[in-house]
């Protein structure tokens, strides 16, 4: 993950790594090996906290309120991982389970639901703000997740290799309408030609159909102008959908590394992601969404280790 001359790929794909915002973590990790008479058997245990800040991007901001632009929400995850892998010759088979709660680092409660309020029959909004009148912001002390993983690095004969890792993250809580459920992976398949490895990839994410239904739900309401403080209730719409982490992406990308060393590698790679519905990795301009629309990334690296 931190040092690029150790795989191939331009990018890690984006889709799968993003789950791991950090990688560092306070805690213990035990490990165990079997040798095998066809390979080794490895299970490694984690048990710990990682402490990051999850960024969140408010296109319009909330006037007298909350100015648009980015906004960061310090996160603390603690839990246990529980990692099970295989490996033969040069293929790699891996499972992981993690189990963890993530709660606000300064021990404030994480909103998990926006209650609607009526205005008339068939008109109403989100209560996305504490200041707006309604019942309440619906909040949780923390997420309880459960993250499943799978993963495979296979090599095949001429040359060729294939990569492919898969993750599930549950939510399970009573009253979390949106947290971060979803379902996300990537295949690679490579072919090494003497010093070159050129690779094409397939990589999506997307959340849950519950968290993106009250994305878009709370991103297109609005109230008629007529009623008083119309422009703050539908500013205020907007910016509760950008405090949902929603996502519904897929990337397909060609590319090559080309190693001068054991240590150097010059990389290239075009990737097209297409954005469905939505996705926070992708700052939408004000007053707009970004979906259903198509973005192309030219990328060329030069990594090495010393």
């Amino acid at each position: 993950y931190d040092v690029a001359a150790t795989y191939d790929f331009a990018r890690l794909p984006t889709e799968m790594y993003s789950l791991s915002p950090s990688n560092d973590f306070n805690g213990l990790s035990l490990s165990k090996n079997w040798p095998l008479a066809s390979g080794e058997l490895t299970v490694d245990g984690y048990w710990g906290n990682s402490k990051f800040d999850t960024r969140y991007w408010l296109r319009d901001g909330i006037p007298g309120v909350q100015s648009p632009g980015s906004v960061f929400r310090g996160v603390e995850f603690g839990g246990q991982v529980v990692v099970l892998s295989y490996k033969q010759s040069e293929d790699t088979y891996r499972i992981g389970v993690v189990r963890g709660i993530g709660r606000k680092q300064d021990g404030t409660p994480l909103p998990s639901s926006y209650p609607f309020v009526t205005v008339f029959p068939g008109v109403g909004y989100y209560q996305v703000e504490a200041f707006m009148p309604g019942p309440g912001v619906g909040t949780k002390n923390g997420f309880h997740n459960t993250i499943v993983t799978l993963g495979a690095d296979v090599s095949f004969d001429k040359g060729f290799r294939a990569i492919a890792e898969f993750a599930r993250t549950y939510i399970t809580q009573p009253g979390v309408d949106f947290a971060n459920a979803s379902s996300r992976g990537y295949v690679s398949v490579f072919k090494k030609v003497d010093q070159w490895t050129p690779y094409v990839s397939y990589a999506f994410l997307r959340s849950e159909t519950g968290q993106l239904s009250v994305y878009n739900r709370v991103n297109s309401n609005t109230v008629p102008g007529f009623i008083p403080g119309a422009a703050l209730i539908n500013a205020s719409q907007r910016a509760g959908a950008d405090a949902i982490l929603a996502f519904d992406q897929r990337s397909w990308a060609v590319g090559t590394s080309y190693s001068f060393s054991a240590t150097s590698k010059l990389k290239a790679e075009l990737m097209r992601t297409r954005i469905g519905q939505v996705s926070s990795l992708v700052d939408a301009p004000p007053g707009s969404n970004i979906r259903n629309q198509n973005i192309n990334v030219f990328s060329v690296s030069y990594n090495f280790v010393f």
